[in-house]
């Protein structure tokens, strides 16, 4: 310890100054005390409210980006944290989000979630850099194209093309997704035989939500890779996908597109219905969860056959509620499970 003397006079002890390196683990703990979920509530085409999640809190956002300026060690974890997710469904919140990593590839490895965007896509082409940036993401685990909502003045406009990536033949795709969702545009079948061609380079996926205005091509049924464990999709979709596939343990049975009845009539989807009943695959699930208008239906044909119980049923997810029907939702559940 030395001391010096000030112009006032006084005297102040200095001390020496020790330096200490922080592991990146305790950085990482500290910066991720500003992870803190968030939504803004806004107001979609046809006026209604809507909850639009933020990659980030506004306030915290240039608080992160102070803390990037502070090491090395600083600027990896808060950019780790900055560019995990987006999620947002504004164009120009993806546009300013896609142009960073155009400028600074090295921080697209840091994306693990993306969700494209649904509202003011028309400016700047922002599914262009969807397009470039997508294959930069590395880590990517979560991919969701979501439908474009089509303002009013332009509703009778055909949407924008939604640019999925693409790799040469022989190639991989540079990361591995568990979760992928599509979403169809009725006026844009193509880009449905796209989302299956982009889905047969995901050998690793895990859960498919598949929700299409038009039937699923048999002949695209092997791109679907063999080691999926959960299959989000309509009647006709999960008829097509789910035999000959042991590895899916759940399935989340959705109400169709009523576009889909251009395709299928009322009597159609029935006989699907009752396809699927039957089907020993469909027995085997661990997890299943019913939209609402096919829970008395498909109870029902289980019940006009007979059916045998779920040996491996952990869980039936239910929208609707009553007694006619948990009557039923008894004969195939064992004695512990209803008491859970």
């Amino acid at each position: 310890m030395s001391t010096i003397a000030n112009p006032s006079g006084l005297s102040l002890s200095c001390h020496r100054v020790y330096t200490y390196t922080v592991p990146p683990e305790i950085i990482s703990l500290i910066v991720e005390e500003f992870a803190l979920p968030t939504y803004i509530v806004t107001r979609n085409n046809n006026g209604k409210k809507v909850k639009d999640p933020l990659p980030l809190p506004p306030p915290l956002r240039p608080i992160l980006c102070k803390i990037r300026l502070l090491s090395k060690s600083f600027n990896d974890a808060a950019s780790r944290l900055l560019f995990r997710r987006m999620v947002s469904k504004s164009g120009p919140l993806h546009f300013a989000f896609l142009r960073t990593i155009i400028n600074s590839p090295h921080l697209a490895k840091y994306v693990r979630i993306y969700h494209t965007p649904t509202a003011d896509v028309r400016s700047g082409h922002v599914y262009g850099r969807i397009k470039k940036c997508l294959p930069l993401m590395t880590g990517l685990q979560e991919l969701v194209y979501r439908k474009l909502e089509i303002p009013r003045d332009l509703s009778r406009s055909k949407p924008l093309p939604r640019h999925l990536p693409k790799v040469k033949k022989g190639k991989n795709m540079p990361f591995r997704l568990r979760s992928f969702v599509w979403f169809s545009e009725r006026t844009r079948p193509d880009e449905d035989v796209q989302a299956l061609e982009f889905i047969a380079t995901q050998a690793s996926m895990q859960y498919l939500r598949w929700d299409s205005t038009r039937p699923l091509p048999s002949i695209h049924k092997d791109t679907i890779p063999q080691n999926l464990l959960y299959l989000d999709a309509s009647v006709d979709t999960i008829v097509t996908i789910l035999p000959g596939r042991p590895s899916i343990e759940g399935i989340r049975w959705r109400s169709h597109d009523r576009a889909i009845l251009d395709h299928y009539s009322t009597a159609d989807i029935n006989e699907l219905i009752r396809k699927l009943c039957r089907m020993e695959q469909f027995h085997r699930l661990s997890f299943i969860s019913l939209a609402g208008n096919y829970e008395r239906s498909a109870l029902k044909y289980l019940r006009e056959q007979n059916a045998e119980p779920f040996p491996q049923l952990t869980t039936l997810a239910l929208l609707t509620i009553d007694s006619s029907i948990v009557s039923v939702v008894q004969v195939y559940l064992d004695s512990d499970l209803r008491h859970n």
